[in-house]
């Protein structure tokens, strides 16, 4: 798991031990009460100049000096940072994703009884408390040592050791109570903004180098609350100003970084390292969530220079009320910042398309939030899963009074959406030799739900809608022509049915004919088959076989053989040709 013994040592004598991890590649974590007194809120390196921090890795392992860094003295977790060059280290990662009870939970520390060996822990989380920090989660503990068998008191070396879930820290043990078979540990959140504001405070020292800057940024912030002593020197008072954002709330971080990045633009870069802090490079993330694929899904990423993620929560909320499309959230972010910005954009779309393909969705949207003085302007990029020619691949979307999106947005959508049901219809139109009933399935169910909830809703004018349902009609009467089954061919019937009152003969004479070329193929299939021809649904009912009334001139099967049809459907029926129809 990657845990380490540290060492509180006097000399050279040992005067206590716990376990630490990694948080960055020069930063560790471990319960603050190893390295301090809670009693006089002192670390022990403040109180005894003679006391000196050591890392050890597991069993005759080079030490690693450290020093004091920041503390949490209410939750007990303390960061300390190394003072010698730090060999490849393995950090671990944090859990974005709030843990429940009952998850099974696994922990790696150095307990004293085993003699410098790490020793595993494993259990399942019995209750999530929201008092003490220090507890916030008790812990159920399977395991026994044999020292503690034999009475002995082996546990303290525990203290610090990294809870985690699914490989994602949750936690960090603080207490143990091997009688009760019973553990305590500190929540993830507090290791996270600690670690955020360590690396706050070196940015703070960074670019404000006099007490007098600091000071008007604490009074451009409202910040009166923070105590800095009469004589404080610039470290000091950064430090002071990291430890009051870590210790109120993460959006006081957030609110301290955006104004740091307005003052300096410059930081850029080092903010975007101070938010891996959540999730450093080269440290898995949390796996991509998985599209549903009987749904057309739509991915969101983080927006740029969105701190607050207020841009995105706003985003997110309009497209989650579209319940004919799923909407994913990829805790990922595509930043568009460089030298050469073209080539960044490309290279946004680039990674994009990887999580697409990841994910298995369909649309991702991201992109930055670009601001002036008090005014702020979301500029989204648009990627599809598949190289379409779109009419536009980004759009500046002002929000509208009551904070939703525009209808620019969703006319966008809706192109997109459109663009990929063609792309997909025409690849199995040109497979329609081959068995691909299997793989039509779910492409038939990801454009019948977008068809029937697609009706009044601002992505879809007329055309559109009859593109969409032209090319899910076309797919019906391949799945029941190669599966031998009745519905599908019924259900293209009703469709095709439907298409006729938007492509009229005077509107669009080929439209028109090929549409009633296929209606009545399909008729005449459902006749032979011996099934009862059915009514076209009226347009509104849906494709659910709802009744509706009959289109002019489908009474009869005689639908293929006016005069003026086609004969044959070419190879691009329902793919280039949907494509064609006026108004696109």
């Amino acid at each position: 798991m990657n845990t380490y013994r540290l060492l509180v040592k006097q000399g050279k004598k040992v005067k206590r031990q716990g376990t630490a991890w990694f948080v960055r590649p020069d930063v560790v974590v471990t319960a603050f009460h190893v390295v301090g007194d809670q009693t006089s809120r002192a670390w022990d390196s403040e109180e005894d100049p003679t006391i000196c921090y050591e890392l050890l890795a597991g069993i005759g392992g080079a030490p690693i000096s450290l020093r004091s860094d920041l503390c949490d003295l209410q939750a007990d977790v303390a960061l300390l940072c190394s003072t010698d060059a730090v060999p490849a280290v393995s950090i671990l990662p944090l859990s974005s994703i709030a843990v429940r009870e009952e998850a099974t939970w696994r922990s790696e520390g150095y307990p004293i009884g085993e003699s410098g060996k790490p020793f595993a822990l494993s259990g399942r989380v019995t209750k999530i408390w929201d008092r003490d920090p220090s507890e916030a989660l008790q812990l159920f503990v399977r395991e026994r040592t044999g020292a503690e068998l034999r009475g002995e008191s082996v546990w303290a070396g525990m203290s610090g050791a990294p809870v985690t879930v699914e490989g994602k820290v949750v936690g960090l043990v603080t207490k143990i109570n091997p009688y009760a078979d019973t553990a305590w540990a500190a929540p993830v959140a507090v290791i996270r903004d600690l670690a955020l504001a360590s690396v706050c405070r070196d940015l703070l020292v960074t670019h404000y180098k006099t007490e007098e800057q600091l000071r008007q940024l604490m009074t451009d912030l409202h910040w009166d609350g923070v105590e800095i002593g009469s004589a404080a020197t610039p470290e000091k008072t950064a430090e002071q100003i990291a430890r009051h954002a870590s210790q109120n709330n993460a959006h006081n971080l957030h609110t301290l970084l955006e104004k740091i990045q307005k003052d300096y633009p410059d930081s850029r870069d080092a903010i975007r390292n101070i938010l891996e802090v959540i999730h450093p490079p080269g440290v898995p993330q949390e796996a991509l969530p998985k599209a549903n694929p009987q749904r057309f899904a739509v991915a969101v990423t983080h927006l740029d220079n969105d701190p607050d993620q207020e841009h995105e929560h706003l985003l997110v909320e309009a497209l989650q009320e579209e319940e004919d499309i799923q909407i994913l959230r990829f805790d990922r972010t595509i930043p568009l910042d460089g030298p050469q910005p073209q080539e960044r954009v490309k290279a946004g779309h680039d990674q994009a398309r990887a999580y697409l393909e990841e994910s298995g969705a369909q649309v991702l949207i991201w992109g930055t939030v670009l601001t002036a003085k008090t005014h702020s302007l979301p500029k989204l990029h648009w990627t599809p899963a598949r190289h379409l020619e779109l009419k536009k691949k980004f759009d500046r979307y002002q929000l509208t009074e009551d904070l939703n999106l525009p209808s620019v947005f969703w006319s966008d959508l809706g192109d997109i959406l459109r663009l990929l049901v063609i792309s997909y219809g025409a690849e199995f139109h040109a497979q329609k030799g081959h068995f691909i009933a299997d793989k039509l399935s779910p492409f038939i169910e990801k454009v019948r739900r977008l068809v029937n909830g697609g009706e009044g809703q601002e992505r879809w004018n007329a055309e559109t809608r009859v593109n969409i349902q032209f090319i899910l009609a076309g797919s019906l009467q391949t799945l029941g022509e190669q599966t031998g089954k009745g519905e599908p061919l019924e259900e293209a019937v009703r469709a095709y049915g439907e298409v006729l009152e938007e492509w009229t003969r005077e509107r669009v004479p080929l439209q028109w004919a090929m549409t009633q070329n296929n209606l009545g193929e399909r008729a005449e299939e459902l006749r032979r088959a011996g099934s009862r021809h059915p009514t076209p649904a009226r347009r509104g009912h849906g494709l659910s076989g709802s009744p509706g009334r009959a289109h002019p001139g489908a009474g009869a099967l005689g639908l293929g053989n006016d005069p003026e049809q086609p004969g044959e459907r070419t190879a691009n029926t329902w793919g280039a040709e949907a494509g064609r129809s006026p108004g696109l």
